[in-house]
């Protein structure tokens, strides 16, 4: 569904969705004040809705994909007269997006780490790091030939030598646009195009993260020097630049051109790694996605960030239907760096250590080293001043007290073992340390302990130096905790694929010392981009032309090798989709598989209990030129629990998500046909597939089952799969309002203008001037908040308080719901003032007449009925006294018009909010109510192998 339709557009004009045209409104960061995006029902040049009284024509768009324009009104009044012009038939609002470095806040920290210069780097320790990415292509023999890949991203430094050193035809980075430049600040006014998409910051600017360069070199580096490339290292790749030097910013219409420009430049596959969270596909550029892939070109989204935030979460774009969003699993090689322990530069030991922010501890000198035995009290003897102190993490206190104690022995460098012999998994709690922490492996704490015991005085220099690392067994293919979970809100399966996107090697630009290593869904992304190119490129012409983007989706996802369970008693059952999709892309498996065959749809949804699809059909496509005889295989995963039900009046998410560990809590699966089933060349047989729910569960628990439908060849050489999920509950019966009172808020409630909270018991006393807030939380996300003006006298509707649909930051409809904590593109709560204007029933907005009033709260449940009251969740606040007069008497008494809020202000990750904002509350970054672990102690799996877990049948190429 769009923002509105010329026949919707009658609906914005009711009490339920009202346009607000507010002359005085201030207009924070996240919107372009009365700018818009229009589609037009014609070409634009055939339009005359530009006679209208329009500031400025930001862009227009003449495709197959969008004929409109980005316009922006000198004033409300005439974006009101315009944007009911007869030739509109969708309008959107011009807002801001970060740029995908705005990760600082979530726990993907991947612009937290610099690059380092070309000499750590190692011809034989850089193929280990890349292996997962790059030898699909050496065992194909192909490459990526005569594909292009279209990148919208912040630019590309186009002059490293593993980027082909120069732009244009027969470069490596063939196409492209600037459509910002170097100083653009997220305003129009800024921007200066030009053909060149060269990322060449100054090193210290604020937007100069490198990510486009990283995600180029991801998708098609060929490096000689360093013996690696990217997936597909043949493919021509286009670089459209939306991000400028010195702003985290761009804005909806400037990615929608650029959309149209890859699209024009005939890109066979475009990378998107940016989005905004939330779980929800109606805005503007997940529509333009829809449609690229409506036109043929293969779209792949990263799915976001913020995976301990829970479900229902992913990023849009990458919640579009046609697209496929890729989550992000661990690496399984770490980067490592090499300290020098040694006496009088004789019989050096090369012990590798780690970092939390995957950095080299960069320190030129030697220093002694020493050890400590019991840390857990304070050291203070003058031995340990200026040192590498070696530390024993054994649990015997908190590691953080230890590191304080170091501290406090002005120790220069904490060097901390672990208790496992595999490599060291830096302890993410002493990120705050205050002073440097390098992590090793017991076994070389040992090696260190016995070499100081051998020769006496020791010295340590921790280097630069790069070195590959085998993850530990508990990580390696794992699902990246940062990585964001599905389903969409309304149950669609998302993401569709997991690649590698922890700890990656890549480019960077030449500013930035040419490499580095981050983390990130948007590090996973280019590798299925890359896979995509791949395969096309093993297709011959003639194939190329019938194959669709839906049909390599298909294959892809049908030929992944879904992740095993990440729970150590529940090794039979697989991880759950609405985590990892349809499992880790292979595009080696998908390419040999779909020569044979393939399996469709690519994914399934039994939905919800109310709208339960028991029985579905897929459908077995023999590609090949034998019969095919197969075998049916369900492979369970892990149910989720999305939220806490214990209390079952007001289920709050749970963040991180949990696994259910009972008896019955997994789906089965039962096949229309259980004998063997034969296919012949170039046929196709259906075949009916029944699911029966798990019985551990009552309809409140709103669990998430999910597992694996596995179509396996009778000699069991090839498999292929199709993820499946649905709830146990229905969506509809799951509150929407947040009624708890923890935190430093009770929700829902009205703040008054000195920033406390009216009690419910209490009639509140305002103006137009000192107005009201509604302080709203939501538990799960809402079509639509309305928030309806009831008359004390008589319980009467006399209108809505006005809302904007367009303007995201007083928007009230598609909203995701809240987190416990501030991420970079969601918030803890909602705020919305009412200055006494209405929308009335019938008629034309208007304010009040002095008089008490109630606000009824109402959020519309997933799959609801605006027209069915039932479908609505409620909440009714305690009475407001609007004194409509109160402001003209205070200018009498020579009081200022614009009185301030005594809130405490401070500066918080919350998208800029208004100095007098609620959530400018200094204790408003958190929820602090305690929310459920997602594994118990000891549950967590020390050895999950990549692979078909959770089948009976175990294949591969």
């Amino acid at each position: 569904m769009l923002y509105y339709t010329n026949t919707y557009l009658l609906l914005l004009l009711s009490p339920l969705l009202t346009l607000v045209w507010a002359a005085k409104s201030t207009i924070p960061t996240g919107v372009v004040n009365n700018g818009y995006i229009v589609e037009f029902d014609r070409s634009p040049s055939e339009s005359t809705f530009f006679q209208h009284d329009i500031r400025k024509v930001r862009y227009t768009y003449n495709s197959k994909l969008l004929n409109g324009a980005s316009v922006e009104f000198g004033d409300s009044v005439s974006a009101k007269a315009a944007l009911a012009h007869p030739d509109i038939i969708n309008v959107w609002p011009v807002s801001h997006h970060s740029r995908p470095s705005g990760l600082s806040d979530d726990t993907a920290q991947e612009f937290t780490n610099q690059a380092f210069n070309i000499q750590p780097f190692s011809p034989e320790q850089v193929p280990l790091l890349t292996k997962s990415y790059n030898e699909a292509y050496r065992e194909l023999g192909v490459n990526g030939t005569n594909v292009r890949i279209g990148i919208i991203d912040s630019g590309v430094d186009y002059r490293h030598p593993a980027l082909g050193g120069c732009f244009g035809s027969g470069c490596k980075i063939e196409f492209g646009y600037d459509l910002v430049g170097d100083d653009y600040n997220g305003t129009h006014e800024s921007v200066k195009e030009d053909n060149d998409p060269l990322d060449n910051c100054p090193p210290t600017a604020a937007g100069a993260t490198g990510h486009g360069t990283f995600v180029s070199g991801l998708i098609g580096a060929t490096d000689t020097r360093l013996n690696w490339t990217g997936t597909a290292p043949a493919a021509s790749l286009g670089m459209w630049r939306v991000f400028g030097c010195n702003s985290q910013l761009a804005t909806t219409d400037v990615f929608l051109k650029a959309m149209e420009m890859a699209y024009e430049a005939d890109m066979d596959i475009l990378n998107l790694s940016f989005g905004k969270d939330g779980g929800w596909h109606e805005d503007v550029i997940a529509v333009l996605a829809d449609r690229l892939v409506s036109q043929g070109v293969h779209v792949v989204v990263a799915s976001g960030n913020i995976g301990t935030s829970g479900i229902m979460l992913t990023a849009s774009p990458a919640t579009a239907n046609g697209v496929i969003a890729v989550g992000a699993s661990m690496n399984t090689q770490l980067p490592g760096f090499i300290l020098n322990v040694f006496n009088n530069k004789e019989d050096v030991l090369n012990i590798p250590y780690r970092t939390i922010v995957n950095q080299p501890i960069s320190f030129n000198q030697s220093l002694s080293l020493k050890s400590i035995k019991d840390s857990c009290s304070e050291f203070n003897e003058d031995k340990y001043k200026n040192t590498i102190t070696l530390i024993q993490d054994n649990n015997e206190c908190d590691l953080m007290t230890k590191l304080q104690h170091a501290k406090n022995a002005n120790v220069t460098i904490a060097l901390v073992y672990t208790n496992s012999n595999e490599t060291a998994e830096p302890d993410a709690s002493t990120s705050n340390a205050q002073l440097p922490v390098g992590f090793i492996n017991s076994v070389a704490g040992e090696s260190i302990l016995n070499y100081i015991e051998k020769k006496g005085a020791t010295q340590g220099q921790f280097t630069r130096s790069l070195v590959a690392l085998v993850s530990p067994k508990s990580e390696a293919n794992r699902l990246a905790s940062f990585s964001s979970l599905g389903p969409t809100n309304e149950l669609a399966l998302k993401p569709e694929l997991t690649a590698t996107g922890g700890d990656m090697f890549s480019t960077l630009p030449l500013y930035k010392g040419g490499y580095g290593i981050l983390s990130g869904t948007s590090m996973a992304a280019p590798l299925v981009t890359g896979s995509i190119a791949l395969f096309l490129s093993a297709l011959n012409e003639n194939q190329r032309k019938e194959v669709d983007p839906e049909t390599v989706k298909t294959a892809l996802m049908n030929f992944a090798r879904p992740l095993g369970s990440p729970l150590s008693n529940l090794r039979q059952y697989g991880d759950s989709p609405i985590r990892q999709g349809a499992g880790l892309v292979s595009v080696a498996r998908a390419i040999q598989g779909y020569k044979q065959f393939h399996v469709s749809p690519s994914k399934l949804s039994f939905n919800d209990t109310e709208h339960f699809e028991e029985t579905q059909t897929i459908t077995i496509n023999n590609n090949g030129d034998k019969d095919l005889t197969f075998n049916l295989v369900h492979g369970p995963a892990l149910s989720v629990h999305g939220y806490d039900t214990k209390n079952a009046s007001n289920p709050t998410p749970i963040e991180p998500v949990s696994f259910s560990t009972k008896d019955n809590s997994i789906a089965s699966i039962s096949f229309e046909k259980q004998q063997q089933i034969q296919v012949a060349p170039g046929k196709s047989v259906e075949i009916q597939v029944t699911c029966k729910p798990p019985t551990a569960f009552d309809t409140d628990s709103h669990a998430i089952y999910g597992g694996y439908i596995a179509i396996e060849t009778a000699d069991k050489s090839l498999a292929a799969s199709i993820p499946y999920i649905g709830m146990v509950g229905n969506m509809a019966q799951l509150p929407i309002l947040d009624r708890s009172s923890a935190g430093v808020y009770p929700f829902p409630s009205i703040g008054n203008y000195d920033g406390t909270i009216l009690k419910e018991n209490e009639t509140g006393k305002f103006t137009p001037l000192l107005q009201p807030t509604v302080l709203v939380r939501l538990l799960t996300g809402t079509p639509l908040l309305d928030l309806q003006v009831v008359q004390e006298k008589g319980k009467k509707v006399i209108g809505s308080i006005p809302f904007n649909e367009l303007d995201q930051n007083q928007n009230r409809a598609w909203l995701p719901r809240n987190t416990r904590t501030i991420t970079s593109s969601s918030s803890i709560f909602h705020e919305y003032k009412w200055d006494g204007q209405i929308q009335p029933i019938k008629g034309d907005e208007r304010y009040v007449k002095t008089g008490t009033y109630r606000i009824r709260v109402r959020a519309l449940h997933v799959f609801g009925d605006r027209e069915n009251d039932q479908d609505w969740d409620e909440w009714v606040s305690p009475p407001l006294y609007m004194d409509m007069d109160g402001d003209s008497n205070k200018k009498k008494e020579g009081l200022d018009d614009d009185i301030p809020l005594p809130i405490p202000t401070t500066t918080t990750a919350a998208a800029q909010e208004p100095s007098n904002s609620f959530n400018n509350h200094p204790d408003a970054t958190h929820f602090s109510e305690a929310t459920p672990s997602p594994l118990k102690n000891g549950e967590e799996d020390s050895a999950v192998e990549s692979g078909n877990q959770g089948f009976t049948a175990s294949v591969g190429l």
